[in-house]
């Protein structure tokens, strides 16, 4: 079984097409059972026009679910962004819940935020994954306020093995990675490769076989899935440029998670 996490970067680089292709290309490719998106837009009140996680599921047949949940919408420019969670597997039942938002004290992320988490019918049961885009790492305290809404939040619902996943602007050791570590969950690529590069973030100031700077999307995972779950592994994917366009994918890279029950 495959789940991937990929911030889909928005469409506000006007290249959107041609990263569509291509991530699409990829994304038939790794084949995931589970795909988490962030920066999902779409543009308001027009049922015509698909959103971004729409269209990339219309280009990878064999996609049952579909759940998108709105964020925030821009005043004045008639989009919305949120999150998407895209799977083969059947969706047993979601639930979102809109992140608190402080406009005073300093904030400087004018972003709003939002969890959504589903609980999949999988091959070898059911499964929780949670998909999450928190706040910029420049408001560390509204950082700490979405993983604290998160954890308890999680904490209440989840019954069984679940993941943690997605686009949490925190580096590793930070005040929020040690949040989600001393909640009991498994950071799965410090566990898996200690040690090694994992960076993820920013595709696009990095040539194209160097160094990415900062580990900032992750698959955590709680103490059931590491009890039941085998044969556990994590790369990285959609890491070079298209050569037909010299476009990244986004500006960030996916991380792919495999594994078995």
């Amino acid at each position: 079984m495959k789940v991937l996490t990929f911030n889909l970067r928005n469409y506000t680089d006007d290249h959107w097409k041609e990263r569509l292709h291509y991530i699409a290309k990829i994304l038939c490719d790794i084949d995931p059972d589970v795909a988490a998106f962030q920066e999902v837009r779409g543009i308001n009140d027009d049922p015509c026009c698909q959103n971004m996680a729409q269209q990339v599921r219309a280009l990878c047949p064999g996609y049952l679910s579909l759940v998108t949940v709105p964020a925030m919408c821009y005043a004045g420019q008639g989009v919305w962004e949120g999150l998407s969670i895209m799977s083969k597997w059947t969706v047993a039942d979601w639930l979102y819940e809109q992140l608190t938002w402080t406009k005073s004290n300093g904030n400087t992320d004018w972003n709003r935020r939002v969890m959504v988490w589903a609980k999949f019918l999988a091959d070898g049961g059911a499964l929780w994954i949670s998909n999450n885009h928190f706040a910029v790492p420049d408001d560390p305290t509204q950082q700490m306020q979405n993983v604290t809404e998160v954890l308890e939040a999680l904490g209440g619902i989840v019954d069984g093995p679940a993941l943690l996943v997605g686009d949490l602007n925190a580096l590793p050791q930070s005040d929020v990675w040690n949040a989600i570590d001393e909640d009991g969950w498994t950071d799965l690529w410090d566990e898996l490769r200690p040690g090694e590069d994992g960076g993820t973030y920013p595709t696009e100031a990095t040539p194209q076989h160097g160094v990415l700077e900062e580990r900032i999307d992750y698959l955590w995972a709680n103490p059931a899935f590491m009890s039941l779950a085998h044969d556990v592994s994590i790369r990285r994917v959609f890491m070079k440029k298209d050569s037909s366009t010299d476009l990244f994918a986004s500006d960030h890279v996916g991380v792919l998670m495999e594994f078995g029950f």
